[in-house]
């Protein structure tokens, strides 16, 4: 009786500390929202899909990953945009700006609120969305994101 009230405790301990995923494939993603010089919900990408890239310019797996980004930047062209949304505060933007590249549009999300919404724990964390209907295409590492699973993410409608 003792082993099935202390099992059942760690499971209702586990089940309360865990956290649900935020985002789920082909459902519509969260509101953004960020600080940026294109303004803060980001209506002014006009390409078909958008490649948010969360990211911390302190964290060297983001610095590490950059150079991925500018290929997929790079690869998809006009069809895609990228995004880089940082935590920091938006004075960092000159931190920033030596590490990227004019292809990437940087934004800041100093208050969490995208980061939280998306349930971003860890950076480099990315997510692929369409932006006619806002639902997620594709998420997960940065790395991942090879021409290849790009091409089908799009091939996708």
């Amino acid at each position: 009786m003792r082993a099935a009230l202390l099992t059942l405790l760690s499971l209702i301990l586990f089940l309360t500390a865990s956290q649900a995923q935020q985002i789920r494939l082909g459902h519509r993603i969260p509101d953004v929202k960020v600080i940026s010089t294109y303004g803060d919900d980001l209506k002014f990408i006009d390409e078909e899909y958008v490649c948010l890239v969360f990211a911390h310019s302190e964290s060297q797996p983001c610095i590490d990953a950059l150079s991925h980004l500018h290929n997929i930047s790079n690869y998809l062209g006009e069809r895609m945009a990228t995004v880089l949304i940082s935590a920091e505060d938006s004075t960092k933007s000159d931190v920033w700006r030596g590490l990227i590249d004019d292809n990437i549009y940087l934004t800041f999300d100093d208050n969490l609120r995208t980061f939280r919404a998306f349930g971003v724990d860890f950076v480099p964390f990315s997510v692929i969305y369409n932006t006619k209907r806002r639902r997620a295409l594709w998420f997960g590492s940065l790395l991942q994101l090879q021409p290849e699973v790009l091409d089908e993410i799009i091939s996708r409608k």
